[in-house]
């Protein structure tokens, strides 16, 4: 699979440092990481976001057609509403994690990239006689997204924006682009705006909002950027954290991936016996170590009274500038390990690393 970025020439030409992301290449960063940073916590930081695609769903029973295969509520979804949710095998495991866009007339899937092909194959499986037709649009649509503060506002310079800050998934089109979407979905531990369009007009979009950079302080950003934003804020993501290996409940989200009222989709059994009678035997915490060791991605877990044997493995870290660059991440543990405030040991080259643990989806303590 090959998914060039529309603008990587020009990246390329302010030598901008490129790293792959699965099978996609994506930029790491522009040359000055801790200002990068810096834009996110304190304007806004512009990502070209080449990893994620885009699926679009036609016809009269499009909404219906999802509401049996996706793990949350969407049949009432009205144009300019959204919502996250899974989709899952038969065995509730996750095929992909997505943001679901009710458009006027079409709605639109935002799925890693590397996922579009199986979900598609996924979609087309269910299809019987519904009115729906499915595409992939991602060569045809791009993604950018803006993360920080000043997201929000600074969205308005290119969308059709109201007054204040939009709710979670709600979205609006592009100024004079009726196909394009922005939306709000928070990863960093500030405003999250993520804006589609057309392959032909991205570069104008990207373009306007770096002019920006002057005036108002707002930066491109690259990927190391973005991610330690988002590792300090607890927040994990699909192909990263978690994959198709993981059921729903392993996430640590299921309560924002999962409705529990709505009537039967696809690992929906699997899903409510687990949320009923038990608990996952593992689940993704966040953690921060007690100093600036570096630990790698993959690395055990220990409990602090066994560091012979492994109770899970880091997923995600990084250095956090927020607790002075000491180390943050998520890590994937065994049941009974993930209370907050649980002392584990994370292996490093130097040696077993005190962590402690915390939830989700809040900055790392």
């Amino acid at each position: 699979m090959s998914h060039p970025s529309p603008l990587h020439a020009s990246h390329d030409r302010v030598e901008a440092l490129f790293t792959p992301f699965g099978e996609v290449e994506i930029v790491a960063d522009f040359g000055s990481l801790e200002r990068e940073y810096a834009a996110i916590r304190k304007t806004a930081g512009l990502l070209d976001c080449p990893q994620r695609g885009l699926i679009q769903l036609k016809g009269g029973d499009r909404l219906e057609f999802l509401q049996r295969l996706i793990s949350h509520d969407c049949g009432s979804l009205k144009p300019g509403e959204g919502r996250r949710a899974l989709l899952l095998n038969g065995k509730g495991r996750i095929v992909t994690d997505m943001i679901v866009l009710e458009r006027e007339a079409e709605t639109w899937l935002d799925v890693d990239v590397h996922t579009v092909e199986p979900v598609m194959e996924a979609l087309d499986h269910y299809l019987f006689a519904d009115d729906v037709q499915l595409s992939d649009e991602t060569s045809a649509m791009h993604r950018v997204s803006l993360h920080g503060p000043e997201a929000a506002r600074l969205a308005g310079e290119v969308a059709d924006a109201g007054d204040g800050e939009p709710a979670a998934y709600q979205h609006v089109t592009l100024t004079g682009e009726a196909r394009s979407a922005a939306y709000r979905h928070d990863e960093t531990g500030e405003v999250g705006m993520h804006l589609w369009s057309s392959v032909g007009l991205v570069a104008e979009v990207y373009g306007r909002l770096a002019a920006q950079e002057e005036r108002e302080g707002l930066r491109t950003v690259g990927w190391l950027a973005f991610n330690t934003a988002r590792i300090e804020a607890g927040m994990p993501i699909f192909n990263v954290d978690f994959g198709t290996d993981s059921l729903p409940h392993e996430t640590g989200m299921v309560k924002e991936l999962v409705s529990f009222t709505k009537g039967c989709y696809v690992g929906q059994e699997i899903v409510a016996r687990m949320e009923s009678l038990g608990h996952p035997a593992k689940l993704l915490v966040a953690f921060g170590a007690d100093d600036d060791t570096e630990v790698v991605a993959g690395a055990p877990v220990f409990a602090e009274s066994d560091a012979n044997q492994a109770i899970g493995a880091v997923t995600s870290s990084t250095f956090s500038p927020l607790r002075g660059h000491t180390t943050v991440g998520l890590a994937i543990v065994k049941w009974g390990h993930h209370e907050p405030d649980t002392t584990l040991a994370a292996g490093a080259q130097s040696g077993n690393v005190r962590i402690t643990t915390q939830g989700l989806g809040a900055p790392i303590r």
